[in-house]
C-alpha cells in the first residue's frame, strides 16, 4: 500500500477543521488549477512539488511544516481570505486586476460570520471617492451577479457593468422606461447616469473601513492603516 504524503495528509486536516474552506478557491488563490488540491485528496500517495506546497501553504497563511504537521500554533493562525478583484478608482470606477496581479495581490482577511465562498473584494485605491470611501477601504461584493437590474437592486450600492461595458459603482434608481434605470453616483467626483441599460449588477454587501481592514500578505498579517487593535473589528452594512 502507498504510503500517503504527509504534506497531503495535514491540509486534509487543515480543510477538515475549517469547512469553510474550499478547496477550488484555495487552489485558485494559489495559482493552480481549480482541481489541484482535489485531485492531490483523491491521490494522497502522489507527493505535490515544493513549490506547489509552498504557494498553498501561503495562501493559508501557514508554513510547509504547519501544514504537514498540522500543528495548533499554525492552524491557530489560519484565517480564509476574500480575493482581491480589483479597484476602485477616479470617483467609481472599477479596474479589474489581471491574473498575475490577483496572485501578487494580499488576500482580505474574512470578516467571521461572512460566506467565503459567496463574496469578493474591491480596494479603494485613491481619495476621488471621498467621503464616501476612503483611501484603502474595502467593499465586498456578490460574487454572483445579476442580468440586468432586477428590482431587488433598486435603491442599494451595487457593482454595475453598463452597456458600453464600463464598470462602476452605483446606487440602482429604477425609471419609468422598462430595462433602463438610473446609475446614481456615490461620490461628488462621478457623475449621474441617467435612463441607461446594464448588462449586470452585483449588490454591495458590506463596507469595511481602512482603519479596520486586516490583510494576509506572503510575511504575515498585517493592517493597512493601523497595527493596533487585535480585536475583531464590525464592518459597516451596506444601506440605501
Amino acid at each position: 500500500m502507498t504510503e500517503s504524503d504527509p504534506f497531503v495528509m495535514g491540509l486534509m486536516e487543515v480543510f477538515r477543521r475549517n469547512p469553510q474552506l474550499k478547496p477550488s478557491s484555495v487552489s485558485k488563490q494559489a495559482g493552480l488549477s481549480d482541481s489541484a488540491i482535489r485531485k492531490m485528496f483523491q491521490n494522497p500517495g502522489a507527493s505535490p512539488k515544493i513549490s506547489t506546497a509552498t504557494k498553498i501553504s501561503g495562501v493559508l497563511g501557514m508554513s510547509v511544516e504547519e501544514v504537514t504537521s498540522s500543528t495548533p500554533a499554525g492552524l491557530s493562525r489560519l484565517r480564509p481570505t476574500f480575493p482581491l478583484m480589483g479597484r476602485i478608482r477616479n470617483g467609481g470606477s472599477v479596474e479589474w486586476l489581471s491574473n498575475h496581479e490577483k496572485l501578487q495581490a494580499p488576500g482580505v482577511l474574512c470578516p467571521p460570520g461572512l460566506a467565503l465562498d459567496k463574496l469578493e473584494a474591491l480596494e479603494v485605491a485613491d481619495t476621488s471617492c471621498e467621503p464616501v470611501f476612503s483611501k484603502g477601504d474595502i467593499l465586498l461584493y456578490d460574487k454572483s451577479t445579476s442580468s440586468g437590474a432586477p428590482a431587488e437592486m433598486f435603491g442599494h450600492r451595487c457593482v454595475v457593468k453598463d452597456e458600453k461595458g464600463a464598470i462602476s459603482i452605483r446606487q440602482i434608481k429604477p425609471t419609468e422606461t422598462a430595462g433602463r434605470v438610473n446609475l446614481i453616483a456615490l461620490t461628488p467626483n462621478a457623475l449621474h447616469e441617467l435612463d441607461k441599460a446594464v448588462e449586470w449588477t452585483s449588490r454591495i454587501r458590506l463596507h469595511w473601513p481602512a482603519e479596520l481592514v486586516r490583510i494576509k500578505t506572503r510575511t504575515g498579517v498585517q493592517a493597512v492603516k493601523s497595527d493596533e487593535a487585535n480585536q475583531e473589528p464590525s464592518p459597516k452594512s451596506d444601506s440605501a
